[in-house]
């Protein structure tokens, strides 16, 4: 497609499509949204790991692998969990 920022692919303008088995429409930024979603509601002391995220997904019937959570979360500008861990003692200073 020819834009005025340049030539595009088409596919560039669409979402990919994620193998899940209850849904039957669960898109690439569907899982974006799911993993944010998990990163801020986890406890600041103990933040999920990638991994831990793909196997609670997994759970719910969406099969995203640890190094795309990885990918989505890198994305998102989200830091890794050892770098998202809040310390309890600095939490009371």
């Amino acid at each position: 497609m020819l834009t005025p920022k340049g030539v595009f692919e088409f596919r560039a303008f669409f979402s990919q499509k994620i193998n899940i088995s209850s849904r039957s429409n669960y898109s690439a930024s569907m899982g974006k949204c799911d993993v944010r979603r998990m990163i801020e509601s986890e406890a600041p002391e103990e933040p999920l790991t990638d991994q831990a995220i793909s196997e609670a997904l997994k759970t719910t019937g969406i099969q995203i692998a640890r190094r795309t959570v990885t990918k989505y979360r890198t994305q998102m500008l989200i830091p890794p969990s050892n770098h998202r861990r809040k310390y309890a003692s600095t939490m009371l200073k």
